[in-house]
């Protein structure tokens, strides 16, 4: 028989080495997986340090760049990760944690960078025979973007160049300004479009083209680059070129297909209605005038409520479809590429139909026999758009609305009092908008 007391003593043992075994697991799960600091030095083939390398935990946004001695300090840092190390020119290295706190890294030239093509204005070259300001866009940087124009594709692919969007249009109709370096003039700062050697009249004449039929976009920035192009080309050019078949290669068809939907998402929220009533009341006071509401009518819309903002009534998920199909090949002498493209964005706003389609055919064909070379790029674009009168401008007129329980701000046709547009609205009964006060009922 166990005494009492032998029982506790045996009882608080146990549970402390219990303790102890768990704390011992903790610590060596923790000690295994815990975030540390990893340090190091990047230097290039000859030993000379190099500055603002990019230097990754993989799979994550944790990240830094080496200073001016090529060293560098990254924090949050797991045994299991991997740290990756990014530099213009230069090849890309991935080097395992582990156990270590220091990884020194010797990073090597990317020739093929260096051989990489460039299209300029007279002809093409290597980026090792440039000294111009150039950058390269090609087609992998413009694939799987879900945007319904180039110049929504191109933003954020080369450096200095700034594509803003001018208003919103939910009808994918969005105008854009387009600037090389910045603003230059106080005129047009629109840089010259050239598609396929052939000079657009306007920098929005990109859009009619099918994104899946590019094959690279070159951005020349300096007069170096561009003098060829004369006076039309001091905001810069853009040098568009679109696929082609290649020689002795069997015929290649090409399918993509893809589906998605754009779903506003309103951030703000209106002054509730009878706080609006009050801010109303004192605006027209300080002017001078009377007060359009009681103390009786701020207390009916208090406790009535407020009606779903208009903004937010006439907005809904719009879906958006992009098909395109290409044959692509040659012969000895001839080459081909054959493309069909289909692009649908319906429109956010809610109405009959509204929305954006754009149809594209083009034919690449070109044949050579010893120095005589004969090519056809014929193209065939067909868009149309349908949405509200000034539709850029419908979103603030709708936002201006206030929310009062007893307001319709369409007729009794169902249409809206600003650009003609047609919505539902909010109230049991009919009201509206007349002379810029409100009309109850």
């Amino acid at each position: 028989m166990i005494k009492k007391s032998t029982f506790s003593t045996f009882a608080r043992y146990s549970l402390a080495l219990l303790w102890c075994l768990i704390a011992t697991g903790i610590s060596g799960v923790y000690g295994q997986s815990g975030a540390k600091s990893v340090s190091g030095r990047i230097v290039d083939e000859k030993g000379q340090p190099l500055i603002g390398v990019s230097v990754l935990v993989e799979g994550t946004v944790n990240g830094t760049a080496t200073n001016a001695d090529g060293t560098y300090l990254i924090k949050g840092v797991k045994d299991t990760d991997n740290l990756k190390f990014v530099y213009l020119g230069y090849k890309t290295v991935v080097e395992a944690v582990g156990k270590k706190t220091e990884i020194s890294v010797t990073m090597a030239e990317d020739t093929s960078y260096l051989d990489e093509v460039v299209v300029i204005g007279y002809g093409t070259t290597t980026r090792r025979h440039i000294t111009s300001a150039v950058s390269t866009v090609n087609r992998e940087d413009l694939a799987d973007r879900p945007v319904a124009n180039i110049q929504q594709a191109l933003q954020g692919t080369a450096a200095n160049l700034i594509i803003q969007t001018r208003n919103y249009d939910p009808t994918g109709g969005d105008q854009m300004n387009l600037s090389i370096r910045g603003v230059n003039t106080i005129g047009n700062n629109s840089p010259l479009v050239v598609i396929d050697g052939v000079p657009q009249a306007e920098a929005s004449r990109m859009n009619d083209l099918n994104p899946n039929d590019i094959e690279s976009v070159n951005i020349l920035k300096d007069a170096g680059s561009s003098a060829i192009y004369g006076a039309r080309s001091s905001n810069g050019v853009i040098l568009i070129t679109t696929k082609q078949g290649h020689r002795e290669t069997a015929p290649s068809i090409t399918f993509s297909a893809q589906l998605g939907a754009q779903d506003p998402h309103i951030l703000w929220d209106p002054v509730p209605s009878y706080k609006n009533s009050i801010l109303r009341n004192e605006a027209l006071t300080n002017s001078g005038l009377n007060p359009i509401f009681s103390a009786s009518e701020i207390q009916d819309m208090y406790v009535h409520g407020d009606c779903e903002p208009f903004v937010k009534q006439a907005m809904k998920t719009a879906m958006q479809q992009n098909y395109n199909l290409s044959v692509s090949g040659g012969t000895a002498h001839t080459t081909y590429m054959l493309s069909a493209g289909y692009f649908d964005q319906e429109s956010n706003y809610i109405g009959p139909d509204y929305g954006k389609q754009r149809y594209n055919v083009r034919s690449n064909i070109s044949t050579q026999w010893g120095r005589l070379k004969v090519g056809a790029n014929v193209s065939y674009t067909r868009a149309e758009t349908k949405s509200p009168t000034t539709s850029g401008f419908l979103f603030a007129d709708l936002a201006r609305f206030p929310t009062y329980y007893f307001m319709r701000t369409m007729d009794g046709n169902g249409t809206f009092y600003a650009n003609n547009y047609k919505y539902g609205g909010c109230g049991a009964v009919f009201g509206g908008l007349v002379g810029g006060g409100v009309q109850q009922v």
